[in-house]
């Protein structure tokens, strides 16, 4: 169904709600398309707090200037808004939007993977976008007066909640590659207390994955220290010879016993 057949007092409001939702949508996408990208490229991702800010900030200007707007004043029945032209068009669009917002600041930087994942958030909301529009019964219910239309603009926060809170406390093993430093040290707080010295070691890297990749063959040995948390762990022939913790950054803990690992494997 094309906007113009909606009521024209109700069309605004309605393709702003469509707008904004289609852009938390690609908002979502595109943080999960980075973190999949630093997860293949380094396995973990660095600094996605300030990414998931500043990001959100920009996103959010992006849609209240350059496109809630716009989208209100073009007409939906010409050859743009065909189903396989405009998610191409408004990757053009994003990425001409990123550049005037913030993408400039990138241009001398190494970090021009920003540059595809804002072609891929406007991709994501132009394939969002004519999705939604063309649907009659979607088009209707954001141009009605049920009131229950306003809770798209809880999306974004629902979505953050649900990737950076669910997620990591139901399955916190599959979350930790994906989550913020914040969220990755809670999960070792939590995790590091559920073994003891003599366990396996392999248990222990399933529940931290990639958190000891400096640890050769079954060998090696870290001391963290954490807000909060600190703790010291040996491992030699693939078990845990020594693990202690405890909750306080000035534990007193003793340093790494280099005796330990001179003892032959079983």
């Amino acid at each position: 169904m094309e906007p113009q057949a909606v009521n024209e007092n109700a069309l605004k409001k309605g393709i702003a709600l469509i707008s904004f939702l289609s852009m938390a949508i690609a908002y979502s996408v595109g943080l999960i398309g980075h973190a999949v990208s630093s997860v293949i490229e380094k396995g973990y991702v660095e600094e996605f707090e300030v990414i998931i800010f500043w990001s959100g900030i920009a996103e959010l200007l992006a849609w209240a200037i350059f496109v809630r707007w716009p989208m209100t004043k073009l007409r939906h029945d010409t050859w743009v808004f065909n189903r396989w032209v405009f998610p191409f068009v408004t990757m053009a669009y994003g990425m001409a939007v990123f550049m005037i917002i913030i993408g400039w600041l990138f241009l001398q930087s190494d970090f021009h993977a920003v540059f595809g994942i804002a072609a891929l958030v406007g991709f994501s909301f132009g394939l969002t976008y004519i999705t939604l529009i063309k649907s009659k019964k979607i088009v209707v219910f954001f141009c009605g007066t049920n009131p229950s239309r306003w809770l798209v603009l809880l999306y974004p926060a629902l979505f953050l909640a649900a990737f950076f809170y669910v997620f990591p406390n139901i399955w916190p093993a599959a979350a930790f590659r994906w989550m913020p430093d914040g969220v990755r040290r809670d999960i070792v707080v939590e995790t590091i207390p559920q073994f003891n010295a003599g366990d396996d070691f392999e248990p222990l890297t399933r529940a931290l994955p990639g958190y000891f990749n400096s640890f050769g063959d079954g060998e090696g040995n870290t001391s963290q220290t954490m807000p909060g948390f600190t703790f010291l762990l040996q491992v030699h022939c693939h078990k845990i010879i020594r693990l202690e913790y405890a909750y306080h950054s000035n534990a007193g803990i003793m340093g790494v016993s280099g005796d330990l690992h001179n003892e032959p494997c079983p």
